[in-house]
């Protein structure tokens, strides 16, 4: 059948033109008689043909070798072509397109629980894979051929500088069936604009195996970790008693400067493969804290100073200062040495304290007498301390001290004696102190950034100079006597004491602090009174100038004179 429309032949039974689409119409014609058919050659039949139908008689048509092709199979046929050109489509972008995670590798290596893990990309596969395939846009090839001139590379060979290599979120301390992740870190962008092919990635995670498994043990059971000297300064020693390892295999952080209480890490050298391969076995554990102990401890107060050391220390820095006073000339004579307290100073922050911890100071109270020649003797007075840095105090209630670690006084003091042969007169100098309050404030000048500190010299009281010193009071020459102090004694009984002619004791103690300077009574039994104390019989070459003595006295004294004689 014919088309009306274009005039392409159609197939019989066709209701549409396979070649324009338009619907066929099947023409009605008149019914005519049969012929009889006696020779078809002789007699062919002839249909009556439209204009369209006679023009194209004996012209070839373009479907004629399908006219013999059902509609079924034509329109199967005519499907699967396109399908095929969609696969080929899909096949080109498919084939250029680089998935890197199946490029991804990350292997294992060590013994279980002390893994580590490595992750690398097989470029070599994705270069035999895509070499080829993989091509640079347009604006990146005009850049790199403007900047580096002709590139012969392949691009290929300029994506793993681009792509670099995931990072795993953990690589070491692994043991079989551990979860770890790897993670991309690739400008998309930049890779858009340099390739044409699409990269492919995500971020992902594998699971460890295939670690070594090795037989496992405790490499500190025979180590022992020994402790000395005194906090904060102690430290650390390592001493293993095994037969597997020695003290070579481990190393001690922060093994000096301990205090009790703190800890110490020790660690194992080394990797624990190492120790598997040498010893067949891997440590349980590469390291081990440690509590410290067992250190001695700085004095902190005063208490701590046992007797027995506090005895000892005044006898030695009595030599101490004995020897300060070797250098006297002839003139000078030491009367007396004379243990007037202590003190304890303290570092406040001790690990910021380079050196001392602690100063352990006793106080000496010296009398000196001065005779120079053709005149009348004076006593002197001044005071002087004896230091010892670094005092220990044990565990068993004894304290530790090295006396041959020590400091004296380096404050100077003097003192003027009439000479009637000079019109000047005489000077003293003297390494000390006037008197108690200015040795306390040179101290507390002195430590009150860096240290803490408790004083004992207001403990020698008037009482315990009477019975240690045999003093009535021992502390006149050292600071100002207070009222009240004057009234204790004037409300106090003396009458043991025996003072002689009835005397009262506030005269008793002006004429103590007058006889300290080596004033010779002329009433006898005040002489066999004082005669009576060591301290005033050793004084050689006494003198009965009263007023001489007064001169030579410190303010100290003179003041305590004069408000004493307002009590008599």
């Amino acid at each position: 059948m014919f088309c009306r429309n274009c005039g392409a032949k159609n197939a019989d039974d066709a209701v549409f033109c396979c070649e324009c689409g338009a619907k066929l119409v099947v023409e009605q014609q008149e019914p005519q008689a049969a012929a009889p058919i006696d020779n078809p050659v002789n007699n062919p039949v002839i249909n009556p043909v439209s204009p369209i139908e006679a023009s194209m008689v004996n012209q070839p048509s373009p479907l004629e070798p399908l006219k013999k092709i059902p509609k079924k199979i034509y329109a199967i046929a005519t499907g699967v072509l396109a399908l095929l050109i969609v696969l080929i489509v899909v096949y080109v972008n498919v084939s250029s397109t680089i998935n890197l995670d199946k490029y991804v590798k990350v292997t294992y290596s060590g013994y279980d629980g002390y893994g580590t893990a490595s992750v690398s990309i097989d470029w070599d596969s994705i270069e035999k894979k895509y070499g080829s395939k993989v091509k640079f846009t347009s604006q990146a090839k005009k850049q790199m051929n403007t900047y580096l001139g002709d590139v012969s590379d392949k691009p290929i060979s300029f994506l793993p500088v681009m792509v670099g290599t995931p990072e795993l979120n953990k690589h070491d301390s692994l043991s079989n069936g551990d979860k770890i992740s790897y993670k991309w870190n690739i400008d998309d962008e930049s890779l858009k604009k340099v390739f044409k092919s699409k990269i492919k990635y995500k971020d992902s995670s594998v699971e460890v195996s295939g670690l070594e498994k090795a037989e496992k043990f405790d490499a500190f059971k025979d180590l022992k970790v020994e402790f000395s000297g005194v906090g904060p300064d102690g430290k650390a020693e390592l001493k293993y008693k095994g037969k597997d390892l020695d003290e070579d295999c481990f190393y001690c952080e922060d093994s000096n400067g301990l205090s009790n209480g703190d800890k110490v890490v020790v660690k194992l050298q080394g990797e624990p493969e190492n120790y598997a391969k040498q010893y067949g076995k891997i440590p349980k554990e590469l390291k081990k804290t440690y509590k410290v102990k067992g250190l001695g401890k700085y004095a902190t107060k005063l208490s701590d100073v046992d007797d027995d050391t506090l005895e000892n220390a005044k006898k030695e820095a009595e030599k101490i200062v004995k020897d300060s006073c070797s250098s006297f000339g002839s003139d000078e004579t030491l009367s007396a040495t004379t243990y007037v307290g202590d003190y304890l100073e303290v570092a406040k922050k001790k690990k910021d304290i380079y050196g001392n911890k602690n100063v352990f100071g006793i106080v000496y109270k010296i009398d000196v007498q001065i005779q120079p020649e053709n005149c009348n003797p004076t006593m002197f007075t001044y005071y002087y301390d004896v230091r010892y840095d670094n005092i220990v105090a044990n565990d068993d209630k004894s304290c530790t001290i090295d006396y041959e670690d020590y400091e004296t006084t380096w404050s100077s003091v003097n003192t003027q004696v009439d000479n009637p042969n000079s019109f000047f007169g005489s000077y003293y100098y003297y390494t000390g102190y006037e008197s108690i309050d200015k040795l306390m404030n040179s101290r507390k000048e002195n430590s009150q950034t860096s240290y803490d500190t408790e004083w004992n010299i207001d403990g020698v009281d008037a009482t315990t100079a009477a019975n240690s010193e045999d003093y009535i009071c021992a502390y006149s020459a050292e600071r100002e006597i207070t009222t009240d102090e004057i009234n204790n004694f004037k409300n106090s009984d003396y009458s043991s004491y025996g003072f002689p002619g009835g005397r009262d004791v506030i005269q008793m103690i002006i004429n103590e602090m007058y006889a300290r300077h080596g004033y010779q009574f002329t009433d006898a039994d005040l002489t066999n009174y004082f005669n009576q104390k060591q301290w005033y019989s050793s004084i050689p070459n006494k003198t009965t100038d009263m007023d001489g003595i007064y001169k030579n006295m410190s303010s100290v004294e003179q003041a305590n004179v004069t408000l004493l004689q307002q009590y008599k």
